[in-house]
């Protein structure tokens, strides 16, 4: 699948940084999975994968989150032609990594990045 980045999360782009800034844990689990979801050929397989899938509604209507840690979400949307329906959403082939987050807690929706 082809991922591409929000400007605004470059980071992720560059193990190094995100390490030195948030920490080895969560820049191990962030690069994990990034490398799962470049392997999935469409976001039908990111919910056949690992990271505990969630398509969300609310604030969140159209994004896909991936556990990090047991509050922390690795967020993204697929790219969809206008006006998709269901079939179109599951046979997505490009995604767009919006950011990580944390929606749990007296902190919620406090995104970590971007």
């Amino acid at each position: 699948m082809k991922i591409l980045f929000d400007p605004k999360v470059s980071i992720l782009q560059d193990h190094h940084k995100l390490r030195k800034k948030h920490g080895d844990e969560l820049a191990k689990q962030i690069q994990k999975r990034l490398v799962h979801l470049e392997a999935y050929e469409n976001v039908s397989e990111v919910f056949k994968g690992t990271g505990h899938p969630e398509a969300l509604k609310g604030n969140f209507q159209g994004y896909i989150s991936l556990r990090l840690n047991a509050n922390v979400r690795l967020m993204l949307i697929p790219i969809l032609p206008p006006n998709y329906g269901t079939h179109e959403f599951m046979a997505a082939n490009e995604i767009e990594i919006k950011g990580v987050i944390d929606y749990h807690g007296e902190s919620k929706n406090k995104w970590i990045i971007p």
